[in-house]
């Protein structure tokens, strides 16, 4: 119960605190908007300035929790006594009591499904960004950097969990990034309501809140589902400022745009033109990325089959804005390496597509019902592929923590998160890493560098790797290994996979390092 507790605190925090500091900066710049709108950009615009103070107190060091519960409550009550002093709000035109039943039901099921499969312990490892918010909990702000080695610059998304992670630790974080897509689906349905195609929205929405790509990456804290949003409201700001002439939505928009270019996407992957242009290949992408989705990866759902349809929005001027919505949102495409990176541009289409059926009577309400029934965890076993990254078995016992972690996630993590239990027991709180495969770093309290992640650690891994070619004598692998001591390493992970495994584990004392602990097909090494 007390876990539970720590948990919503954190998620709630955080939510709270955007929510304050997004009604502060609308009521600074004199914004009129509907009441509806009002909350929902309240929250996204907030979300940009409480990453943006996460950071300055990283900066200043002084990231704990008593300083995030302190600017909370300092926000809510300024925001409260601006919300007092504001005029009355319009409403956004009204849906029928049938529809607003139906569509609110429909929501909620969903939405308290997402609630429990977040509140479980998180196990997404593609991206890592809560190892990157360890280490700043144990920095207590920005850790140092390593001497020769460029580390990724930590995402703006990173800095919004931080003062959940503080609280509720993972689970926290990941609520927090769930209220994104919850914000998304109300906020493409109030865009329609207020552009005069409420239809449209109303399916955009659906469309996107239960698609399972969505639901896995909202339900983990990852960024796409954060991107997504941000990225829509900063259309949605442009499209307020055009039709109502308030010049200060631009502020807005430009707010939520830098937002969105510092939250980033997955890494790079380069695939090769002539492949990508072959119909048939392009076939089975749109195949895999509706309906089976590849090994390891994830699927939007069968509907965005109709994804051409968006085609005919073009007819309209809505339409032909959302496109041009789509087009934009494809630049984050660019050097993708996962799916879940065409989740902004699947918000547009799915717009567009809803534009173009709106004038079909009975068409909206029978894709999203088939969308609805086709996106249930229980019913996507049986046409996507078993390894397929999405929501799995209900994990009611572990979000209410009658399953112990460990337990929990040792099976769903293997062996990634074996590898940072062992690297923690040997290394110890905040010993430093140089790791040749990537641990559950989340899990870590020990600072992990990951060779991949940077050229001074791939050119350290080619070191260690050109020194057992073709068995040279030992000062030269100890040189390799001096390189890491001098740039302040003390351990070295290597998993039996790795080239230089087999004469690391043959010849630790001609290399000058003391094997400490083997587990799951790995060993840490302590440097001497």
């Amino acid at each position: 119960m007390k876990t539970t507790f720590y948990v919503l605190a954190g998620a709630l925090l955080t939510l709270s605190g955007a929510l304050a500091a997004g009604r502060l900066l609308l009521s600074a710049l004199r914004v009129r908007l509907a009441r509806e709108e009002e909350r929902l950009f309240a929250f996204v615009a907030g979300a940009a300035c409480w990453s943006a103070a996460a950071w300055l107190l990283a900066w200043l060091h002084v990231a704990r929790k008593g300083v995030f519960v302190t600017l909370a409550s300092i926000l809510i009550a300024a925001a409260f006594l601006a919300w007092r002093k504001r005029g009355p709000c319009e409403s956004l035109p009204p849906l029928s009591r049938r529809t607003r039943y139906v569509c609110a039901a429909l929501f909620a099921g969903f939405l308290l499904m997402y609630v429990v499969y977040a509140a479980a312990p998180e196990t997404s490892l593609t991206g890592n960004h809560l190892g990157r918010v360890e280490q700043m909990r144990e920095a207590r702000g920005l850790p140092a950097p390593v001497a020769g080695i460029v580390e990724p610059r930590p995402s703006a998304i990173e800095f919004f969990y931080l003062p959940a992670f503080l609280v509720g630790r993972h689970v926290s974080a990941a609520l927090a990034h769930l209220g994104f897509l919850a914000a998304l689906a109300l906020g493409l349905a109030s865009y329609g309501r207020r552009s005069g195609c409420a239809n449209a929205g109303m399916f955009a929405g659906f469309v996107i809140f239960l698609s399972p790509l969505a639901a896995v990456d909202a339900t983990s804290a990852r960024t796409e589902a954060a991107l997504a949003c941000t990225l829509f409201f900063c259309y949605y700001a442009l499209e307020l400022w055009r039709n109502t002439g308030q010049r200060r939505m631009v502020v807005v928009a430009g707010a939520l745009l830098a937002f969105a270019l510092t939250i980033g996407t997955s890494s790079a992957s380069v695939e090769p033109i002539q492949r990508a242009a072959r119909p048939e290949y392009l076939m089975g992408r749109a195949i895999e990325l509706t309906t089976m989705g590849a090994t390891g990866q994830s699927f939007f759902g069968p509907v965005f089959l109709l994804a051409p349809l968006g085609l005919l929005a073009l007819r309209k001027p809505t339409g032909r804005r959302a496109l041009a919505g789509a087009a934009f949102a494809a630049l984050w495409l660019v050097g993708a390496a996962h799916p879940e990176a065409a989740l902004p541009l699947a918000v547009f289409v799915a717009l567009a597509m809803g534009i173009a059926l709106m004038d079909s009577p009975g068409m909206i309400p029978l894709l999203v019902a088939a969308h609805a029934v086709m996106s249930l965890p229980q019913v996507t076993t049986v046409y996507s592929w078993p390894d397929t990254w999405r929501l799995r078995e209900w994990p009611l016992k572990a979000a209410l923590h009658r399953v112990s972690e460990d337990a929990y996630l040792m099976p769903r993590m293997y062996p990634a998160f074996g590898w940072a239990r062992t690297i923690d027991e040997v290394a110890g709180k905040g010993g430093l890493v140089f790791a040749l495969a990537e641990p559950a770093r989340a899990y870590c309290s020990a600072r992990v560098i990951v060779a991949g992640e940077s050229g001074g650690g791939r050119a350290v891994r080619a070191m260690l790797e050109a020194a057992v070619r073709p068995s040279p004598p030992g000062d030269v692998r100890r040189a390799a290994i001096s390189v890491l001591k001098k740039r302040g390493f003390g351990w070295l992970f290597v998993p039996d996979a790795g080239p230089c495994a087999k004469d690391l584990r043959a010849n630790p004392a001609v290399w000058g390092i003391t094997p400490m602990r083997e587990a799951h097909d790995a060993i840490v090494y302590r440097l001497d």
